[in-house]
């Protein structure tokens, strides 16, 4: 972006370098709100020294991360460069929804520093996390997830390592089993487990050794019953699948499941939202839907 066109902001520390006024204050306040609903949830952080630059179109998108970054990725975070890198709305092949892209990618940041910048936080925290903080869970992501349990095609958690690699179906999966598994954590362990394993990391332990102390159970456990969960979620509903006939009926259980699955999501959010009130804080807007490096978030 050329320095006529930019328009730039400091704000709590936080630089934002962003050509459309309207756009910048927008993701200012996203910043801002989503800082202060995760920190109240999951403890403050500082991110004085941050870089939000939103790139005009997609060919200054693609040369601001590199050859390297996925053609599907529409934000990036940047951890160790403390720098988030977002297209801005509209830009060619826009599809997404602004609101979720922005959150998602502070979330990455979030994380990171509420974990010490430990170099261990796994990919599948890391997005799982960011888009559980972007309420990213749709119906797609629910029947996707489950035609992978009933298949036989979940993927191994470690292999999440290497989304930035992964095309199509493959990535929508990868994504949607790290919500699926965040979510998970979340349900057995609640909150406070995960706070107990965010500090666990920041005061040097490695994740193994923190998950362990945040929950009781080594992390291989944790895997294991999660793939149990999640197959014993659609084992009934794999009784029909051998038969077209029932292809109807089975639909309408997804549909209820998902929709279960959504109220259960919104549920959560007004409670935050309660929560926020109760404790003087602001009203968060609600977000609905879903390198030149390794170090290279989306």
């Amino acid at each position: 972006m050329c320095a006529s066109a930019r328009a730039d902001l400091i704000e709590h520390g936080i630089r934002y370098s962003i050509a459309s006024p309207p756009l910048l204050k927008q993701t200012a306040t996203l910043v801002r709100e989503t800082r202060s609903r995760l920190g109240f949830h999951f403890g403050a952080v500082s991110d004085s020294g941050l870089t939000v630059l939103v790139a005009p179109d997609d060919s200054t998108f693609r040369a601001l991360l590199g050859p390297r970054f996925p053609d599907w990725g529409v934000g990036a975070a940047d951890p160790d460069g403390l720098a988030i890198y977002l297209k801005a709305p509209g830009a060619d092949g826009w599809i997404h929804s602004y609101e979720q892209v922005a959150v998602h990618e502070y979330a990455h940041i979030y994380l990171h520093l509420r974990a010490g910048r430990s170099p261990e936080v796994p990919r599948w925290l890391d997005e799982g996390f960011a888009m559980h903080a972007a309420f990213e869970w749709g119906m797609e992501s629910h029947l996707r997830l489950a035609r992978a349990a009933w298949t036989g095609q979940l993927l191994d958690l470690a292999t999440l390592e290497d989304v930035n690699s992964f095309r199509g179906e493959k990535a929508a999966l990868a994504y949607t089993q790290a919500f699926a598994a965040y979510q998970y954590l979340e349900e057995q362990h609640g909150r406070q487990g995960v706070v107990d394993l965010l500090s666990g990391m920041a005061a040097g332990l490695g994740f193994g050794q923190a998950f362990l102390r945040a929950t009781g159970s080594p992390f291989p456990e944790f895997q294991a019953e999660l793939r149990l969960h999640l197959k014993e979620q659609t084992n009934v509903l794999s009784l029909f699948t051998d038969s077209a006939l029932w292809w109807g009926l089975l639909a309408l259980v997804i549909v209820a499941g998902w929709w279960i699955k959504k109220r259960r999501a919104r549920e959560i959010e007004r409670r935050w939202k309660i929560e926020d009130r109760l404790h003087g804080e602001a009203d968060f807007n609600e977000y609905v839907d879903p390198n030149d490096d390794e170090s290279w978030r989306t």
